[in-house]
């Protein structure tokens, strides 16, 4: 007598296969392009949110910083300010420090071996970047003659005052001051206290009236032409009118455009 068992009856393979799609189409969306959307949407979600808190975050902690500096009325801050405000250590106040100087937020002055930190607003932040813009490429040395020449406005600086207050030679100051004026950063101006001596200041800076004596001098020298023309004009005025006062001259003048103010 045989033991051999049935044959189990086994479906075929292609309907395997088609079931197998029909679960997958009841899975998931019918649309392809939608289902590649609903993905992406999602992959790229938590990412925008995380920025955005990041973003927000530093925006925060910035005007909490900016807060400390207002607080203060000259707006200088040490580092035991930042740190006793924010309640950082030491180490952590010295990463937002840096942190804020390389981002151009703050400033850092020195006095008696004591760091004081000012913060910077968006204009004076501006005109720092066209100024690195404009000095670009130039040795630290034609910044530093810069920087003390601008910090004179108007009044400008001697070859005296420079090497005082940068500690330079007199050959490097020469040269860097000959190299920045090359470029038009700088221009030299006479003054009326010495006859050769030149003061520097910024290109598009105009001397201060002590500077160049008004209009009463030309390229440093008493204009005595000018003062006789007006002498002759007041002269003049005076004659047809019979009398006048100074007041009335001086508008006289005026009107014509006489004095170059």
């Amino acid at each position: 007598m045989s033991s051999r068992r049935p044959p189990v009856k086994r479906p075929p393979v292609s309907g395997i296969l088609d079931a197998a799609k029909k679960k997958a189409r009841q899975s998931h969306p019918k649309n392809p392009a939608k289902r590649h959307s609903q993905i992406s949407a999602v992959g790229s979600s938590a990412p925008k949110r995380a920025r955005t808190g990041g973003v927000k975050k530093e925006k925060t902690l910035l005007d909490k910083i900016r807060a400390i500096f207002d607080a203060k009325s000259p707006g200088f801050v040490t580092d035991r300010d930042l740190s006793g405000a924010l309640g950082y250590s030491q180490q952590q106040c010295v990463d937002t420090i840096n942190i804020l100087l390389k981002k151009g937020r703050i400033g850092v002055h020195s006095a008696d071996g004591v760091a004081y930190y000012k913060w910077i607003d968006e204009d004076q932040r501006k005109r720092v970047r066209q100024r690195n813009l404009k000095l670009k490429g130039l040795p630290n040395e034609a910044k530093l003659i810069y920087q003390e020449i601008e910090k004179a406005g108007s009044k400008g600086l001697g070859m005296r005052d420079l090497k005082f207050k940068t500690n330079l030679q007199t050959p490097a100051i020469r040269k860097n001051l000959e190299l920045m004026a090359h470029r038009e950063i700088i221009k030299w101006v006479h003054t009326i206290e010495a006859k050769n001596k030149k003061i520097w200041m910024l290109y598009n800076v105009e001397p201060a009236r002590e500077v160049t004596g008004g209009p009463w001098y030309d390229d440093g020298k008493f204009d005595y032409d000018i003062v006789k023309s007006l002498y002759v004009a007041a002269m003049a005025y005076v004659e047809k009118k019979g009398q006048a006062s100074c007041k009335q001259i001086t508008d006289f003048m005026n009107d014509k455009k006489l004095l170059n103010q």
